[in-house]
This record gives C-alpha cells, structure tokens and sequence, in this order.
C-alpha cells in the first residue's frame, strides 16, 4: 500500500512551516521531513551553492522529482520550500494527493514577522538582494497559487509555533461529507473539533465589521469567536438577546436593524449568530433581511440547533399567532459551509455559502462564498457586513 504524507505544508519563506511542521509531527507522534533538507541530502551540497552553480531551472527539477517521490513513500508530516508549489509538476503532484485524501496545508503568516524570519535565517538565495523588497514581490506572486493548491488554509498570525501547530492538527483531522439533492444546490458539510478556527477564513477580507450575536449561556463561546475576529482584524460588536423564543421576536428584530442603521452597517460587513437554535434563527433572518441579505455565519451551541435549527438555511422569528411564520430560507450555493463543533462531545463543522450547523456544543458554521454568501436566510446571496447592535429594553450589547 502507498504511504502518503499526513499532511504537506506550504507557504511564503519565514512562514515557520519546518518549525510548525516539526511541532505538528512531535505532537501526533509521526516523522517529519523538509524538502530543502532531503534536497541538500540527494545533491551533496547547499542549496544556494547549488543554485550559484546550477540555476533555479535544476533545482526545481530537483526537487519536483523529490516532491513526487515524498508523496508516494512517505507516511509524515512533509514541509515544502517556499517556491516548490510554483512548479507544475508540483502542483499536479499536490493535486493528486489531495484527490486520494491528501491534506496541503497553506501556512499563511503575517507579512512582518515572516519577512523578519526569513531575513535572520539567511541562507535564502531567492532573496538576494533586497530582501523584503523581494519577499514581497515574491507573496504577490505566490499568494494567489498557494490558496489555489492548498485545501487547508490556516493563518497564524500571533500564534506560537505550538499555538500554530495545534491549529494545523484540528484543521487537518477535520473531514469532508458532500451534500446534494434534487432539490438543493450541493453543498459540504466540513467535521472536526476546531471547525471554528476557519471563522476569519470564511468571512474573508472584506468585511470591516462583525456583528456577533448571541445569548448570555454561550459567553465562553463568544468569547472565543470575538477572540478570534479581532485577531484577524475585525472591529467587533457584541449583541447580546434574549435566550430562547423570548429572542425571537420582531421587537428584538427591529432593535437590531435600528442599530445597523445608527451604526452604517453596509452590504460589506456581516453577521455572526451564535447560540441555540433561537439565537441562530434571529440572527440568521437580520442577516437575511438587512440590506435584502448579507454575509452570515452561523455558530450553533447546542445539539438541536447543530443538526436541525441551524441547518437548510432556514430563518424565522415568532409572531403571536405562532412560532416561526415570518422568516426566509436558502440552501447553501455550492461552494463551502464550515460547521465548527463547540463542546467536546461531536466535532462537526460545514462549509458552504450559506451557514450549517454542527454537531455538538462546539460548533460553529460558516459561511463562504467569494463574493456572495446566502444568509442562513432568504433567498439572496449575501456579501460580508458589519454589524454592531443593541436591542431594547432586554437586549444588551458591549
């Protein structure tokens, strides 16, 4: 049987992936190889002599043949050097891995502290010269390939190697299960524990802020998400509703679009629901109607909400005359849902434009589109918005 890596690891020079990658392979237990390394090791000597003396035409010869043989005999944690993914035998080696179930890890770092790591190791001769000037032309090359190959993408910006390295183990144990029907447009439905580190990947650069709504119980939850929406940049605004159906309510509707009002909330910015199925389902009918439909991602708390509330895209509020009469409802586009798990039972996580759910308290789903997302809600394909809000009477907001 074909041994294939665990995990191959890619990314800009300074990205840390031999560091990672090593802390990556002492944590699961699995060897762990650098292609640099086992270049150096197959030519006899380093690789800037190597590339004084032979170019960067035979080295990438090089080390595409070793890249292709790694894939198909090695059962690791295998780091690439920085341009190896530019080659195209390269990239349809990767290709193949990850149609046998292979997992190409984007390690996406910050610019600064990449470029100060790749200048103090030295020993780059892709650099040469001035090197940030270079490193830079260099991720405006590269960027828009590595996100292309790789399948799993994972920024690490102040994170600790062992910080980063545990965020590329749950992003890599996580699995995929498609979803289709004659009626829906297909979707998938992404599982593992740390389904909600993909937050900042599935909102995606546009957004300049976040409404993250949600109920009291879930604090340690909401508190982790708008940890991880500030880290990526985000200015984030806390909407605190009422728990259960006292949520969902057409006063605490209105209380949230007033805000958006006061507040300019623009086709740009977008909504995070997090909570029970109440909670999603308010979040996700704002998200539906503001601005006829914006981005929305959806992070159920609870098992209901994981595998029915906050599933199909369906949206609502209560009216007097009953539950769930006024609402709006639309499937995933078929791109990707990201349904992250929030307790320690299940681990489910979904990807798709349009919001899904998890399966356990520690869930959180997401939607991802490039440039249109569905809002858990109407019909309409949402962009990424912002949102802060304060509610009447009951409702808080920090």
């Amino acid at each position: 049987m074909t041994a294939r890596p665990r995990a191959v690891i890619i990314g800009m020079m300074g990205a840390g992936k031999t560091r990672v990658g090593k802390e990556v392979a002492h944590m699961l237990r699995l060897p762990f190889a650098d292609a640099d390394v086992e270049i150096e090791r197959e030519v006899g000597m380093k690789i800037p002599s190597y590339f004084e003396e032979y170019g960067e035409p035979a080295f990438r010869e090089v080390e595409a043949d070793l890249i292709a043989d790694m894939l198909e005999d090695f059962d690791g944690i295998f780091s690439l050097g920085g341009g190896a993914p530019m080659t195209p035998s390269t990239q349809h080696a990767l290709a193949s891995y990850i149609d046998h179930g292979g997992r190409v890890v984007y390690l996406d770092a910050d610019p600064a502290e990449a470029m100060e790591r790749a200048n103090r190791g030295g020993g780059r001769p892709m650099l040469n010269g001035n090197a940030n000037s270079r490193w830079k032309k260099l991720f405006k090359q590269r960027d828009p390939v590595f996100r292309e190959v790789a399948n799993v993408h994972v920024h690490t910006r102040g994170l600790t190697p062992q910080g980063a390295a545990k965020k590329v183990i749950d992003m890599v144990s996580e699995r995929a299960v498609h979803v289709t029907g004659a009626a829906i447009e297909p979707y998938d439905v992404v599982i593992g524990e740390g389904a909600m580190n993909h937050l900042v990947d599935v909102l995606g650069p546009k957004p300049a802020k976040i409404a993250l709504i949600h109920t009291q119980p879930v604090q340690r939850h909401s508190d982790r998400a708008r940890a991880l929406l500030r880290q990526g940049g985000y200015e984030v605004s806390d909407i605190v509703i009422p728990d259960a159906e006292p949520g969902k309510t057409i006063t605490v509707a209105n209380g949230i679009w007033e805000r958006l009002g006061n507040e300019g909330f623009t086709r740009s910015d977008a909504v995070v629901g997090l909570g029970g199925g109440a909670a999603t389902d308010l979040a996700g009918f704002v998200a539906a109607t503001w601005m006829r439909g914006v981005r929305y991602v959806n992070c159920p708390t609870s098992l209901l909400a994981m595998v029915d509330a906050s599933t199909g895209g369906k949206t609502g509020i209560n009216t007097p005359q009953g539950k769930n009469l006024v609402g709006s409802v639309c499937w995933p586009t078929p791109r990707r849902w990201l349904r992250c798990p929030m307790t320690s039972s299940s681990r489910v996580s979904a990807k798709s434009p349009n919001p899904v759910s998890s399966a356990t308290p520690k869930s959180c789903i997401s939607s991802k589109t490039t440039q249109l997302n569905c809002a858990l809600s109407t019909a309409l394909h949402s962009s990424a918005r912002r949102s802060k809000t304060w509610l009447p009477s009951s409702l808080s907001a920090r």
